[in-house]
Parts: structure tokens; sequence; C-alpha cells
């Protein structure tokens, strides 16, 4: 588990940010791979990644996007800036149909985990407002959003 996964750590976002992005490396770094026009999007959905507790399985990916379109104030027109992009469509590319389709029909349970967390969060978290987080402890956001991590 990494740290920033741990419901009361005092990791800043920024920290937990970078910690998440050192487990992937740059080999595999998705936001390395979207490049510039797509930098800010990518590091509020890295920051959704963090506040929430997921890792990078596809089991997380997937929870990450229930959560980020449930539990965020993300714009339509924001994902599908992405989703049509030549970048994102490559990086599902890489993975095997079967694996993803494995994710998809396990998927009902994250779902509804997702939708339990909306209902007991305090607001939504602000896609494009994580930058003023940055420097603020991830347990102190946790307590503001009341937002319990998925994975601890």
């Amino acid at each position: 588990m990494l740290k920033y996964q741990k419901m009361n750590t005092e990791q800043t976002l920024r920290e937990g940010i970078a910690e998440l992005r050192a487990f992937v490396g740059p080999e595999h770094d998705s936001a390395i791979k979207m490049g510039s026009e797509l930098d800010n999007t990518m590091k509020a959905h890295d920051a959704v990644h963090v506040i929430f507790g997921c890792d990078t399985s596809m089991r997380d990916e997937a929870i990450s996007h229930f959560v980020m379109l449930l539990n965020t104030d993300v714009k339509f027109s924001d994902i599908k800036k992405v989703a049509q992009s030549k970048e994102h469509k490559s990086i599902v590319g890489e993975h095997k149909k079967i694996d993803i389709l494995k994710v998809v029909i396990g998927s009902p349970s994250d779902l509804i985990k997702s939708i339990q967390l909306r209902r007991q969060m305090a607001k939504k978290w602000p896609w494009f407002g994580y930058a003023k987080y940055l420097d603020q402890p991830i347990k102190k956001i946790r307590q503001e959003y009341n937002i319990t991590s998925v994975n601890g």
C-alpha cells in the first residue's frame, strides 16, 4: 500500500501525487504520454487518485473514473476532450480487451461504492481546483470533504 492510500496520511497532496507518479514510473506515466495540452487534466486526474486512495491497477483506474464522474465537479466536455485524444486511445489500446471486460463485469460493486462515497461527502471535489490543496495534508482534505480512502 502506498502512503497516500492510508486514511490518516500526513502527506500533502503534492507529495501524494509525486508518490503516485514515482510508483508508476516515467515509462508508464499516462500524464507524460498525454502531452502538454492535457497536462492540467492529467494532474486533476492524479489528484483524484490520491485523494480517494486509488492506485493504478485496472480496478482502481475504473474506481477513479467512477469517482471522477460522480464525486467531482468535472465537466463532460473535459472528459470528452481526453477520451477523443489519440494519446488516450493509444493508452487504452495497450490493454487487452479481456482484461478491460473483467474490470467492467466486476465494476457494479465499485460503482455502488462510489455512489455511497458521494452520499457521505460534504461536497464534491473540485476537479480543476486541486491546485489550491497541493500543500495541504491529505488527511485534512479528506476530513474537509468527508472522503474515505477506497483502499485504506
